[in-house]
């Protein structure tokens, strides 16, 4: 057999297992960069490409909040929505609502009607940096200067109660036991039904005092990302941190992502998109296709493909195939095979040119070599 490139043999060889892998409804076994990835920027029509928040409605619209405009996009065109200027967050509710926070008040947005609330002056010349509805349906909402809330008939100021007065508060989450989070430019804040605690650089528990993404996992880990400080994650009074010393390829953060599969998604800010599953970090960056390594927002769809929203890079998705592309990325000895074989275990025996044989069994690659001898690796 002559020379072959990686990518070719693989699709010819791996069509069957692929299609085994994917009837368990998701390929756990992957690489980060062996999914395929999409992109859109201005030249395929989307205006503005800075994207702060991302999310989905019930109607199969992904909606996209830029600094400039809102904009709706159906798969082939990006529909702006002249109504809404300075979109800052986004957020969807148990009824199917999309809620649009801007940069002067909110809008709501449902079954193809848009409205401004509430009528009066509540939510006017307020920021709104991020949206969450509560366990009992009550709407919260983050701002340049503190926390409202909004019942559907009245809205409140909850910032004395939350000790959040005088904070940018960039993002809020209630865990499964009904706790708050606040993440703010002066660290984060733990409200619970009996006390209030401060999380930040003078406790030790955080390594940066802004902090512009926090979510908790299904296995309750409180997950906080920081403006320079990488990551810290809490469990039980326990913190632990990650920073690029540990696999992150930066330390500014600001989204953090559970998937379906339970994999928790980082963007950053100069280092790209980096996944963190079975305890390690796997990153993709501009150098493997992302448009940027500014990372903004992130939303999977029902679909399992995640989008990525960058501050400059446009719209980027990342999405299964029925592709699977091995390299050296991968773990291969080297991107040129004489040989492919596949064993009774399904395992695939790649012979190299000039760097042994690779084993790729279960997402796992093996190489092996004979030490001192170079002809016996061709």
């Amino acid at each position: 057999m002559g020379r072959l490139s990686t990518a070719v043999i693989i699709i010819l060889l791996l069509g069957a297992a692929t299609d085994a892998a994917r009837s368990d409804g998701a390929f756990t076994s992957k690489r980060i960069t062996q999914y395929s990835l999409d992109s859109w920027t201005d030249v395929r029509g989307l205006r503005h490409n800075s994207i702060i928040a991302i999310r989905r409605t019930d109607d199969g619209y992904l909606w996209l909040a830029t600094y400039a405009r809102l904009y709706r996009f159906d798969g082939v065109e990006f529909l702006p929505v002249p109504s809404i200027d300075a979109p800052r967050s986004l957020a969807t509710d148990s009824r199917g609502r999309l809620w649009i926070g801007t940069a002067d008040g909110v809008h709501l947005y449902y079954k193809g009607t848009f409205e401004r609330l509430p009528a009066d002056s509540s939510f006017r010349r307020r920021v709104i940096h991020s949206i969450i509805e509560r366990s009992d349906g009550t709407m919260l909402f983050g701002t340049a200067g503190g926390v409202l809330s909004y019942d559907g008939a009245r809205v409140e100021d909850r910032s004395f109660e939350l000790d959040a007065v005088g904070r940018i508060v960039y993002c809020i989450t209630e865990t499964a036991d009904g706790e708050l989070w606040l993440g703010t430019d002066r660290g984060a804040r733990r409200v619970t039904t009996s006390f209030t605690e401060t999380i930040d650089t003078t406790t030790g528990s955080l390594r940066h005092s802004v902090v512009r993404s926090i979510m908790e996992d299904r296995y309750g880990y409180v997950w906080i990302g920081t403006a320079g400080g990488g990551v810290t994650r809490f469990r039980e009074g326990h913190f632990s941190f990650f920073s690029v010393h540990d696999g992150l390829p930066s330390n500014v953060v600001r989204v953090l992502y559970e998937d379906r599969n339970g994999s928790v998604w980082i963007g950053t800010s100069g280092g790209g998109l980096s996944r963190y599953r079975n305890g390690r970090f796997e990153t993709l960056g501009s150098a493997d296709g992302l448009t940027t390594d500014v990372v903004w927002a992130l939303h999977q769809d029902p679909e399992g493909s995640l989008w990525i929203g960058t501050g400059g890079g446009g719209l980027n998705r990342l999405r299964d195939t029925r592709i699977l592309t091995l390299t050296k990325r991968e773990g291969l000895g080297n991107n040129f095979l004489w040989t492919v074989f596949q064993d009774s275990r399904g395992r695939q025996w790649l012979g190299t040119n000039g760097s042994g044989v690779t084993v790729w069994d279960n997402g796992i690659a093996r190489t092996l070599t004979v030490a001192n001898d170079p002809l016996s690796n061709i």
